[in-house]
């Protein structure tokens, strides 16, 4: 399994990326500053005319096919209808947005202008040209020298992802109500939140709902949370799911000493909860 380290400008350490990249093989992939050595090389080979340039397409996901719903004898002579009346009102919305800029990449291997970084690297040159004509450049770096433009664009779009993922667990996961003074509490309790961070998205990937992962925790827990609300009453060993009405019509068919012990019950339940 390939290592990879996702870094952004603020974290540019040649010295410690030619250590990563030469004792722990690890590779890194990072943007480069404009005032870089680095940065200006390969920004002039993109003035050579027979420099190759590449679009790049973001990956469109495929909507799912809808389930099959049977006719319905009453609802399927209105469905023509319905849709010219979907149809009429598209046409009188206003035009929809423009799409996303197009976006070239260039290709350079074997750059060495960075001085403090021990191990060539691999520049991804990025114009993109928005739609009023205007282009913008930025460099991506790696250390993977065998990397395509694409798969090194495509791997840098998953920081964003991955902090998200952090700020889910550091802002909703309760990973500071540890209170403990001792290191091994504290540990434990990162790594067991961050275990049952880990296990709810791939519950929630097999179950083939991955949507909800960009949710916080008390969002997923409601979106999950049954909708039909019912009360347990248990006797003897036995149980019964009674919906909220037929509880309270119980409630109030009781006899009146029954219904002052269960008030007791229930005002000791209260308090306990």
């Amino acid at each position: 399994m390939r290592k990879v380290l996702i870094l952004d400008r603020g974290l540019l350490d040649g010295p410690a990326m030619g250590r990563l990249k030469t004792q722990h093989h690890l590779d890194t992939v990072i943007p480069l500053r404009t005032n870089m050595h680095a940065y200006q090389d390969v920004m002039g080979l993109t003035r050579l005319k027979d420099f190759p340039w590449e679009p790049f397409v973001l990956p469109t996901a495929i909507p799912p096919e809808p389930p099959h719903r049977p006719k319905d004898p009453v609802m399927a002579p209105r469905e023509p209808k319905r849709q010219r009346k979907r149809e009429a009102r598209q046409a009188r919305s206003p035009a929809p947005p423009l799409p996303p800029a197009p976006t070239w990449l260039g290709l350079v291997r074997g750059v060495s202008s960075w001085a403090d970084c021990p191990v060539p690297l691999t520049a991804v040159i990025h114009r993109e040209i928005n739609a009023q004509g205007e282009v913008h450049d930025w460099v991506l770096t790696t250390t993977a020298p065998r990397w395509s433009a694409a798969q090194t664009r495509t791997t840098s779009q998953r920081r964003t992802a991955i902090e998200e993922r952090h700020r889910q667990y550091k802002c909703f996961w309760d990973i500071t109500r540890m209170t403990a003074g001792k290191f091994a509490l504290v540990l434990r309790q990162g790594l067991f939140v961050r275990l049952a961070y880990t296990l709810f998205q791939g519950h929630r990937f097999l179950r083939h709902r991955p949507q909800m992962n960009r949710r916080t925790r008390p969002r997923i827990l409601e979106r999950l949370g049954p909708t039909l609300q019912v009360v347990a009453v248990y006797y003897h060993q036995r149980f019964g799911l009674l919906r909220l009405p037929e509880f309270a019509e119980l409630l109030l068919e009781l006899a009146e000493d029954a219904r002052a012990k269960l008030l007791k019950k229930m005002r000791r339940l209260k308090r306990d909860l």
